[in-house]
Protein backbone atom coordinates (compact mmCIF):
# COMPACT_ATOMS: atom_id res chain seq x y z
CA UNK A 1 0.00 0.00 0.00
CA UNK A 2 1.41 3.70 -1.12
CA UNK A 3 1.29 6.01 1.18
CA UNK A 4 -1.38 8.19 -0.87
CA UNK A 5 -3.70 5.25 0.00
CA UNK A 6 -2.86 5.56 3.28
CA UNK A 7 -3.16 8.76 3.68
CA UNK A 8 -6.76 8.83 2.02
CA UNK A 9 -8.18 5.77 4.28
CA UNK A 10 -6.98 7.36 8.00
CA UNK A 11 -9.94 8.91 10.01
CA UNK A 12 -9.81 10.20 13.64
CA UNK A 13 -11.76 8.91 16.25
CA UNK A 14 -14.75 11.23 17.72
CA UNK A 15 -16.47 8.03 20.07
CA UNK A 16 -14.58 5.69 22.13
CA UNK A 17 -16.18 2.17 23.16
CA UNK A 18 -14.93 0.33 26.55
CA UNK A 19 -14.07 -2.66 24.44
CA UNK A 20 -10.54 -3.73 25.30
CA UNK A 21 -8.00 -3.58 22.19
CA UNK A 22 -6.62 -7.28 21.75
CA UNK A 23 -3.07 -7.73 23.04
CA UNK A 24 -2.29 -8.61 19.09
CA UNK A 25 -3.68 -5.46 17.96
CA UNK A 26 -1.84 -3.54 20.70
CA UNK A 27 1.12 -5.25 19.78
CA UNK A 28 1.26 -4.48 16.46
CA UNK A 29 0.62 -0.55 17.08
CA UNK A 30 3.06 -0.81 19.65
CA UNK A 31 5.71 -2.15 17.17
CA UNK A 32 4.81 0.60 14.58
CA UNK A 33 4.87 3.04 16.96
CA UNK A 34 8.74 1.74 17.51
CA UNK A 35 9.79 1.86 14.77
CA UNK A 36 8.37 5.12 13.45
CA UNK A 37 10.78 7.70 12.11
CA UNK A 38 11.56 10.56 14.77
CA UNK A 39 12.48 14.07 14.16
CA UNK A 40 16.41 13.84 13.49
CA UNK A 41 16.21 10.35 14.85
CA UNK A 42 16.71 11.39 18.18
CA UNK A 43 14.16 9.25 19.14
CA UNK A 44 12.29 11.07 22.22
CA UNK A 45 9.06 8.70 22.38
CA UNK A 46 7.69 7.10 25.46
CA UNK A 47 5.05 4.81 25.08
CA UNK A 48 3.12 4.09 28.38
CA UNK A 49 -0.09 1.40 28.13
CA UNK A 50 -2.39 1.87 30.60
CA UNK A 51 -4.77 -1.30 30.85
CA UNK A 52 -5.99 -0.91 35.14
CA UNK A 53 -9.15 1.02 36.69
CA UNK A 54 -6.53 2.59 38.95
CA UNK A 55 -4.53 3.72 36.18
CA UNK A 56 -7.01 5.21 33.70
CA UNK A 57 -8.31 7.50 36.47
CA UNK A 58 -4.56 8.94 37.45
CA UNK A 59 -4.28 9.55 33.96
CA UNK A 60 -7.84 10.96 33.76
CA UNK A 61 -7.15 13.50 36.33
CA UNK A 62 -4.02 14.71 34.96
CA UNK A 63 -4.56 14.80 31.45
CA UNK A 64 -7.58 15.70 28.94
CA UNK A 65 -8.56 12.63 27.39
CA UNK A 66 -10.97 13.99 25.56
CA UNK A 67 -14.33 11.93 26.20
CA UNK A 68 -12.24 8.96 26.23
CA UNK A 69 -13.20 6.45 28.94
CA UNK A 70 -12.09 5.95 32.33
CA UNK A 71 -13.09 2.66 32.99
CA UNK A 72 -12.41 -0.27 31.39
CA UNK A 73 -9.76 -0.84 28.82
CA UNK A 74 -8.02 2.10 27.33
CA UNK A 75 -4.51 2.16 25.85
CA UNK A 76 -2.33 5.31 25.07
Amino acid sequence: MDFLNIAKQRFSVRSYTDQAVEKEKLDKILEAAHVAPTAANLQPVHLIVVQSKEGLEKIGQGANLYGAPQKGIWTS
